[in-house]
């Protein structure tokens, strides 16, 4: 008896002491006041995994069904916002801590098409020669968005609630070079899929886009809300995921076209900047992809 009695109280005695290492071993896992952080998103990553999976090829980044709605996606001037971008932290207390995520893009895309050579094909009716056509696209931009985040929760899985005011904008432009020259004799020459003919007047009833651009670039401003969880694999080390809810305002300023076209009234190739569109904006409400739908967060102490 006397022995069941003393193993009775040694184990009373040690269940606090079990309970403190369990404690400490739980809080190295947690950030704490004081930590900051590095993180990265992982939709392109799961993207990628998902098409292993499905069989699907060629999927571009911004259109991943796992990461929501790539930001802006839906306006005149697509992908024109990074979805991969980089995420800060900064803990004031556990559960309260400042965060920035920065987003950066910079694009570049070549196309090439081959048409036939109207030239040779004047002299030679069945002539195969062919002449290359370009179309040269180029996306520059960036996002920042700073905002507060709440976490609840003690255990190594936390929910995490976030409100960010956010700034994004991309200047994008599309540059065309062609194989086939405009001439008196040939006003509208054979041209790849991807050129723009336009009648710009009756003295110039086929002008072609040599170059299509914005003064400024496209603009965005707005409040960026987040819900999600973030569970720590490791101490200070962690996987998440979690759900934008965005309100956006956007603006596009004018946009304008280098054109290129034969004179009927002077009889001479000429070439001439046009306005296309004028201003517009739009505001925009909805799930939006800031580049953290799914990230992975290192915590380090101070």
């Amino acid at each position: 008896m006397k022995k069941i009695v003393s193993c009775l109280l040694v184990a009373a005695l040690a269940l606090p002491m079990f309970a403190q290492e369990e404690n400490a071993a739980k809080n190295e896992y947690l950030p704490a006041a004081g930590d900051f952080a590095i993180g990265f998103n992982l939709n392109p990553f799961a993207t990628f995994v998902g098409n292993m999976f499905n069989g699907t090829i060629g999927n571009a980044i911004d259109n991943s069904e796992i990461g929501g709605e790539a930001l802006l996606s839906n306006m005149t001037m697509p992908n024109a916002y990074p979805v991969v971008s980089l995420q800060g932290k900064y803990m004031f207390t556990d559960n309260l801590g400042l965060r920035a995520n920065i987003g950066l893009l910079l694009t570049r895309q070549n196309n090439r098409e081959y048409v036939l050579d109207d030239a040779a094909l004047a002299l030679d009716p069945l002539s195969k020669q062919k002449v290359i056509d370009a179309e040269y696209l180029s996306s520059n931009g960036g996002s920042l968005s700073v905002g507060v985040e709440y976490r609840i929760g003690k255990g190594r899985v936390q929910g995490v609630f976030s409100g960010s005011a956010l700034y994004a904008f991309s200047v994008a432009k599309a540059t065309y070079e062609f194989g086939n020259a405009i001439t008196e004799a040939n006003q509208r020459p054979t041209s790849g899929s991807f050129v723009t003919y336009a009648a710009m007047s009756s003295q110039m009833p086929n002008a072609r886009l040599l170059r299509d651009y914005t003064s400024d670039g496209v603009h965005t401003i707005g409040l960026v809300g987040s819900v999600g969880i973030e569970g720590f694999v490791a101490p200070k080390i962690s996987i998440g995921a979690e759900v934008n809810l965005a309100l956006l305002y956007t603006w596009t300023p004018q946009q304008y076209g280098d054109f290129e076209g034969f004179n009927l009234l002077t009889s001479e190739v000429e070439r001439f900047t046009d306005l296309i569109a004028p201003k517009s904006s739009q505001f925009v409400f909805g799930t939006q992809n800031i580049g953290a739908n799914l990230f992975m967060n290192f915590y380090f102490n101070r």
